[in-house]
């Protein structure tokens, strides 16, 4: 389960005149997720951010934050996933589906669907958390 916490970033949305919004707190904490993987770009000579002013840099993420906001709201279940390539898993997921189901079991599926994924295109998965949901899935189904 810690596996997947880390693994997994939460942004819970409520939905307001159409499209999704989010507390300030996490919309700053949103943010700062992509400020992060801005970084990591930078770091791996992959995005040249130190080219643009903060200003630019800034707007880019606010730009980003809302892009993918509108994604997760067009999508028929209203929740949405995503990886960085920072290794995390940006869940974004109405509130009320959040405080249902709860910030662990929505970490576990994304995560669990994550490695899925992962072992299905051939790439690096945790086989010992993968292991540990197919021992999950039976007694969950009972």
């Amino acid at each position: 389960m810690a596996q997947a916490q880390e693994a997994v970033f939460l942004v819970p949305a409520e939905e307001v005149a159409g499209r999704f919004t989010l507390a300030s707190d996490v919309l700053a904490a949103f943010r700062g997720e992509l400020q992060a993987f801005f970084r990591y770009l930078k770091d791996r000579g992959q995005l040249l951010t130190e080219l643009l002013s903060a200003t630019a840099r800034d707007q880019a993420v606010r730009q980003l934050a809302s892009n993918m906001l509108d994604e997760a709201y067009r999508a028929p279940s209203r929740a949405w996933m995503t990886s960085l390539p920072t290794g995390r898993q940006v869940v974004i997921a109405p509130s009320e589906l959040v405080a249902t189901m709860g910030f662990e079991r929505i970490c576990q599926v994304a995560h669990e669907r994550a490695i899925r994924s992962a072992q299905t295109a051939g790439r690096p998965f945790n086989a010992q958390a993968l292991a540990h949901y197919q021992s999950v899935k039976p007694m969950e189904t009972a």
